[in-house]
């Protein structure tokens, strides 16, 4: 695709047309027609994203501020901001929706084999770690994947959902909302 940048440097006859061009390409990268696509599994009824959300947003993060981890692994994002991070027609899965998905694939104890990278469901959840903000620490990457629901538990904290690459269960605890972590988003019905 050829970008606004590209357009500029080209040597053209008429500098209307550089002007039209630039500002149809500018529209267009600036619209959803130009967002990333991202492919969906589904598993039972459900439809998720087949990856964890790479939407660049304010109150996100790249592990260890690295963009080539964001393509790994996607975006670590505060509860505020996942709240809002999900493209037109996805939306941050409940508590209740990781339950159902979780339970779809044998239960708590026995579901994350088919989550993680490489299981049967086609899920491939990369241990993409977190960030602790008041520590100003990224941590458990390849270790641990952390996943925020849309569900408050309280003012200050919401449901997630915790996979370990030495377990093949979900653990699903509250955290306070500070936290960064990964989003699954799951298609709007």
């Amino acid at each position: 695709m050829i970008s606004a940048k590209k357009i500029l440097k080209m040597n053209w006859k008429t500098p209307g047309i550089i002007i039209i061009l630039f500002i149809i390409v500018t529209l267009i990268e600036s619209t959803s027609l130009y967002a990333q696509y991202y492919e969906t599994v589904k598993i039972g009824d459900q439809v998720w994203m087949e990856r964890n959300l790479q939407n660049d947003v304010l109150g996100s993060i790249c592990y260890d501020d690295d963009s080539l981890n964001c393509k790994e692994y996607g975006r670590l994002y505060c509860w505020q901001a996942a709240l809002d991070a999900c493209p037109e027609g996805f939306r941050l899965p409940t508590d209740k929706d990781w339950s159902i998905l979780i339970n779809s694939l044998g239960g708590p104890d026995s579901a994350a084999s088919a989550l993680l990278k490489g299981g049967s469901s086609g899920f491939d959840i990369p241990l993409s770690g977190n960030y602790q903000p008041e520590m100003k620490m990224f941590s458990f990457k390849n270790q641990k994947a952390y996943f925020w629901t849309a569900s408050s538990y309280s003012m200050n904290t919401a449901w997630i959902r915790i996979f370990d690459k030495d377990s093949k269960s979900v653990t699903r605890t509250t955290i306070g909302k500070s936290f960064y972590f990964s989003i699954r988003c799951i298609r709007i019905d």
